[in-house]
């Protein structure tokens, strides 16, 4: 079959990544459900070498969930340890030792690389949930940017979106000046995310979304961000610390893989969560942690959350629809509402923060419950849901310290 040539947009990180196999600390067969697509399922279903049929067949299952799709209509069965089956002892996949790499189904072919179709332009991006991928989209302290192209795609892509032609206009005029004001360092982070949910709470209520609207309502926010007082003019916004511990509370005590375990323990211990009345200790302890070891990190290193940022609205937000804005954006606040207090808790675990640190805690946290779907369901649990208060959501989870 003769494949066509598409358009592409990549990030500039993605062609460095290459998987460093064994020298990896961790593993892609651990922690979380891997899917099997349907094709690959039902080969597997056939297979007759007689070193690995009956293996293989008594450790996948079906997925009988109401979202099951092509890509995910099996799943490799999990070991006590939440580990997959197929794991050798050596920690080697035992179906590339005994198949051959082309027996891997797509999960474990593309991982942790992720590409998607937009209005018929292929995005690639890298899940920050594998160590290697997250080193090199983090560490980047001259952010992210990325390149247009034409190629040949050997493997579909997981999600298709189809927009109309204005649609489609107006979704690229918006996250681009998403990825824009995340990346203006003349603000804070916090800055720029209280700017982009005024944007967003404007967008949503707009009762015509015209391109000329939308356009008009970004030159409005440029102008705005060029104000140089703009952090002074939000110096005295609330400060919700019960909201903001309650989230790390609820990812702390998800119990998962023994190293995750391990990960929150210091955190937990470290930000005194373990007591009764710890949201009044914790509040205190939060706000010297923050003044001692994140701000003086932060000064220096804020590209690490600002690239995890601007991968998350490239990765995740693929429409200007306004649920999939909505959503996808308060969960990106949320993400870094938790990971700056785990960067905390332990920076004060350690008296001391690195830049390894900071990108361990965000690789650990992403794949231990960034894709939990009933940590995510647990977690919309505990902010508003009404769109009319995006507003009041995000300042609610984002602004800390003094």
């Amino acid at each position: 079959m003769t494949r066509k040539s598409s358009h592409r947009l990549i990030p500039t990180y993605f062609v460095k990544f290459k998987c460093i196999g064994g020298k990896c600390e961790d593993t892609c067969c651990a922690g979380w459900q891997i899917d099997i697509d349907k094709k690959t399922f039902k080969k597997y279903k056939n297979e007759t070498n007689p070193n690995i049929k009956d293996t293989l067949h008594q450790n996948i299952k079906r997925n009988r969930s109401n979202t099951v799709n092509d890509f995910n209509y099996g799943q490799f069965k999990l070991d006590e340890n939440n580990c997959c089956t197929m794991l050798t002892n050596d920690g080697l996949c035992s179906i590339q030792k005994d198949l051959g790499e082309q027996s891997l189904c797509r999960t474990c072919t593309i991982y942790p690389r992720e590409i998607s179709e937009v209005n018929g332009i292929i995005e690639k991006s890298l899940l920050l949930s594998c160590p290697e991928a997250a080193r090199i989209v983090l560490n980047r302290p001259e952010g992210i940017d990325f390149i247009e192209d034409e190629g040949t795609e050997l493997i579909s892509p997981t999600l298709i979106y189809h927009q109309t032609e204005e649609e489609n206009t107006i979704f690229w005029k918006i996250r681009i000046f998403m990825i824009d004001t995340l990346q203006n360092r003349q603000h804070s982070l916090e800055t720029r995310l209280l700017i982009l949910s005024m944007f967003l709470q404007k967008y949503i209520n707009l009762e015509k979304k015209t391109y000329t609207q939308v356009d008009d309502l970004i030159k409005h926010y440029i102008n705005f961000l060029n104000n140089s007082n703009l952090g002074e003019a939000f110096a005295n916004m609330p400060k919700n610390f019960t909201n903001q511990i309650t989230l790390v509370s609820s990812v702390l005590n998800t119990s998962l893989t023994a190293e995750y375990n391990q990960f929150t323990k210091i955190v937990k211990s470290s930000l005194h969560l373990n007591n009764d009345d710890f949201y009044e200790i914790a509040e205190n302890t939060v706000n010297h942690a923050f003044d001692t070891y994140y701000m003086p990190f932060i000064e220096k290193y804020e590209f690490i959350l600002e690239n995890f940022l601007v991968n998350a609205v490239y990765t995740h937000l693929k429409t200007c629809e306004n649920r999939d804005l909505l959503g996808n954006f308060t969960t990106i606040c949320v993400d870094f509402s938790i990971l700056r207090l785990l960067i905390i808790g332990f920076a004060k675990a350690n008296h001391r923060i690195t830049i390894e640190d900071a990108i361990y805690c965000i690789q650990k946290y992403t794949k231990s419950l960034s894709h939990n779907a009933s940590y995510k369901k647990e977690i919309a649990n505990i902010l508003q849901k009404d769109s009319s208060s995006v507003l009041s959501q995000i300042t609610m989870i984002i602004f800390i310290g003094n």
